[in-house]
């Protein structure tokens, strides 16, 4: 049984597809008009199908759409020595009929990339991924290349600014913002967007945002002194707090770093309440010294 767009389809004309499945079915001699007509949407059928695992003895680990994944539903990682025949029924333990944790550990996994299946993590989100790249290649910033981005999408930020690049950051921010909405869209189910839509987005938003706030382009700040190192052996603690007055809540954020700038600790947090800008900033404050 597969299903598609959240209802469940079942073939209902087996004599057509005796011995294979309906991804391999033909058309046939004189078939009924039911079936010409399933033969048609065919195409579109297949491509938004997955499958509902039962005994798993006729789904591909590696070929098959069976993981409860949005856009892709195949499993994206390393194939398995022990896995030589690739069904799914090989990670089900028949006698308890539930899966086989040891057999599925390191296949089945809920941390990886909608879009190809790496490991993710901010960095890769906003900056490594190739819908990512896709887009900050169409704004046009003049952005470094950076071989083997850290982890976290701070630290590229960081090196970004290292190599005090006239950059227009107003709009850097806005388009990492609309990637990580866009991850976000993507992830429940929603459809991708092409990479000149996203900045076409990102890049007429931050046009509004000007225009609301009556902000001024400023020129880029070039200093090497926007943020001085603690003394060495020690520790500084960076807090933030901002209100959004349109939607009542705040958000604070906290970046601890060493005497030479690596990152040694981050956190942030949105409050779904309204607060004055000293009590936000209080707030903040706070969460950095939890923190550290």
């Amino acid at each position: 049984m597969l299903t598609w767009g959240g209802s469940k389809l079942k073939a209902r004309e087996p004599n057509y597809f005796a011995g294979c499945s309906f991804r391999e079915a033909k058309l046939g001699k004189n078939p009924s008009y039911t079936w010409r007509s399933i033969m048609v949407a065919k195409e579109v059928v297949v491509k938004g199908s997955r499958w509902i695992i039962g005994n798993g003895e006729t789904v591909n680990i590696w070929k098959d759409k069976w993981i409860p994944i949005p856009n892709s539903f195949k499993v994206f990682s390393q194939r398995s020595p022990l896995l030589d025949t690739g069904l799914v029924s090989n990670l089900i333990d028949r006698d308890a009929r539930t899966w086989d944790a040891a057999m599925a550990k390191g296949i089945i996994r809920d941390d990886g990339c909608d879009f190809h299946g790496l490991s993710e993590s901010s960095g890769h989100i906003l900056w490594g991924c190739k819908v990512a790249l896709e887009v900050w290649d169409v704004t046009r910033l003049k952005l470094p290349l950076i071989q083997n981005p850290p982890r976290d999408f701070i630290d590229i930020v960081w090196a970004i600014r290292e190599e005090k690049l006239e950059i227009d950051w107003e709009l850097f921010a806005i388009t990492a913002w609309s990637l990580w909405n866009h991850r976000n869209l993507v992830r429940p189910g929603g459809q991708c967007k092409e990479a000149r839509r996203i900045a076409k987005e990102a890049s007429n938003y931050t046009k509004e945002v000007r225009q609301e706030g009556n902000l001024q382009v400023r020129p880029p700040c070039i200093c090497s002194n926007c943020w001085s190192p603690p003394r060495q052996g020690c520790y500084k603690i960076n807090a933030d707090g901002v209100v959004f007055r349109e939607t009542g809540c705040c958000g604070v954020g906290v970046v601890i770093r060493n005497d030479i700038g690596q990152l040694i600790g981050a956190f942030e947090q949105r409050i779904e309440f309204p607060m004055k800008a000293l009590e936000t900033e209080a707030v903040a404050v706070d969460e950095g010294i939890r923190l550290a």
